[in-house]
């Protein structure tokens, strides 16, 4: 829990050195003495497009981009129910939407403290287990598809309606194909089961780059994860290298390799 505890830390965004140490040190610890479990999300944290991402301009290229990072590391990689559809933190009006205890006690504490309404709801917006706890968003039917009932136990996120598994089948382009390429990617590759795990680039401040080197092939993993054009200088090797994924849906021009 490392790794998502930093969203404790930096509500809104991402501290990527941080984020690069972390990682970095129990992959490399684990490298001949266990085997890592990966994740990004999980019933008790909100969700991590709008914890470390942003969930509104970018939002299919945060889940792409954080889906990559994690996926393509050494061990075996947990996928939260809705994380592979891109699902984001949901803004009920009241505190009574929400029946996570931990909320309502500090919701509760807070205000008999004197803090307005509409700071405390803010606070849970962005940090609040119950952002991960909405109904699966199966399609754009009644309760997204979940439950037939007239009320479920918790409300359903009203972008049920367009971020939904159905309506992601559809578009090749989804961030839950998307996930599928990533899966097929490892299935398909031993490098990314058993290759050893390098960082690079490890001072750069929006870039998470890794190797994973097995004794036959080679692969690099790049990703921005923040939301501004990152450049790198080129590593040896890298240049003749063959794209064989990228969460861009503009073909990328041989020489812009640096705009990855």
């Amino acid at each position: 829990f490392e790794a998502t505890n930093l969203s404790e830390k930096a509500f809104g965004s991402l501290d990527v050195s941080a984020y690069k140490r972390v990682m970095t040190k129990w992959l490399k610890s684990l490298e001949k003495n266990g085997w890592n479990a990966l994740f990004l999300e999980n019933h008790d944290k909100p969700r991590i497009i709008s914890t470390w991402g942003n969930d509104k301009e970018y939002w299919r290229d945060c889940a792409t981009a954080f889906a990559t990072v994690y996926m393509l590391m050494m061990g075996t990689p947990f996928i939260y129910q809705g994380q592979e559809i891109g699902m984001i933190n949901v803004r009920f009006p009241s505190i009574t939407d929400y029946p996570d205890v931990a909320a309502r006690n500090f919701y509760n504490l807070e205000l008999a403290k004197g803090i307005k309404h509409n700071e405390l709801m803010e606070i849970i917006y962005m940090t609040g287990r119950d952002n991960a706890r909405t109904p699966m968003q199966w399609d754009d039917s009644l309760n997204a598809g979940f439950s037939t009932a007239q009320q479920t136990w918790i409300g359903i996120n009203p972008n049920y309606v367009h971020i939904n598994v159905v309506q992601q089948e559809k578009d090749e382009h989804s961030i839950l194909n998307f996930y599928k390429r990533l899966i097929r990617l490892r299935k398909d590759n031993d490098v990314f089961i058993y290759g050893i795990y390098d960082l690079i680039l490890s001072n750069h401040k929006q870039i998470y780059g890794y190797t994973r080197t097995s004794d036959t092939k080679r692969a690099y993993i790049l990703t921005n994860l923040t939301d501004r054009i990152a450049e790198f200088t080129l590593y040896q090797g890298l240049s003749s290298s063959q794209l064989v994924l990228t969460n861009l849906l503009e073909p990328i021009p041989e020489h812009k390799f640096t705009h990855q």
